[in-house]
């Protein structure tokens, strides 16, 4: 059995680690929000999916941040750190998996993430412009 140095141990948070990205799996971070209306649109084709009071994050294969450019979302490739809860950690406080690392870590599909996101950035455009219109073509109180 091997054990992580001291380094990569969090204080406070039992059993977490930092970890670096890039090697067996990127990472995307997106706003809470956001992240947990993505795991709901993707089901079980969400893989490991850790959450963080403010954040949620996706691991995804090597390389699969690379080219990542979507709104209120970041890729997190080489020279990127995450924190790891403990395997068993399912619930706050702290950092905890959302969906545990039962299948391999970088189980979703880089591809497949950022599809559900540009669409729920799409559909949330989409219903503020709508609400956007109302306001305006209501009269204003007098």
């Amino acid at each position: 059995m091997t054990t992580a140095s001291s380094s990569t141990r969090i204080p406070g948070c039992a059993g977490a680690q930092i970890a670096a990205a890039g090697k067996r799996w990127d990472a995307v971070r997106t706003d809470r929000f956001l992240g947990l209306q993505a795991v709901d649109r993707l089901g079980a084709a969400a893989g490991p999916v850790i959450v963080e009071p403010a954040a949620v994050y996706f691991l995804v294969p090597p390389g699969g941040t690379r080219a990542w450019d979507l709104p209120q979302s970041k890729g997190l490739g080489p020279g990127h750190y995450v924190v790891l809860p403990a395997a068993e950690r399912t619930r706050p406080p702290g950092p905890y998996w959302l969906l545990p690392p039962e299948r391999p870590l970088a189980a979703v599909d880089d591809v497949r993430l950022a599809a559900a996101i540009v669409a729920l950035l799409y559909e949330r455009r989409g219903w503020e412009t709508t609400l956007n219109s109302f306001r305006h073509a209501r009269p204003s109180p007098s």
